[in-house]
């Protein structure tokens, strides 16, 4: 099962705006609001989108809370916030170097 994740930071009208044309979207399919954090600290000034491989600092979050998969269900509140700061602090990598 793949499983794609995404922070959205919004203004509370222009996120539900922008989360419902994701939604009404036929390329995504069940689409969930997991966690609702408000936020002032901006992580992702120059950040549309990023991919991370998985490297020592993903994998320490995941053995530190007993996670064997990335599964954002099992993420709570705090988790999440802790792992997207982690990943907002990582350098951008080029998905073409990567077998898909």
């Amino acid at each position: 099962m793949d499983i794609f994740c995404n922070v959205l930071k919004e203004k509370n009208q222009s996120l539900n705006l922008f989360f419902n044309k994701i939604t009404n979207d036929k390329r995504h399919i069940n689409c969930e609001v997991l966690y609702y954090i408000e936020c002032n600290e901006n992580l992702f000034s120059n950040w549309n989108m990023k991919f991370l491989p998985v490297n020592r600092k993903i994998t320490e979050f995941f053995i530190n809370y007993d996670l064997e998969d990335f599964n954002p269900y099992l993420l709570t509140n705090e988790t999440a916030v802790e792992l997207v700061s982690i990943l907002a602090g990582e350098p951008e990598s080029d998905v073409r170097n990567y077998a898909i």
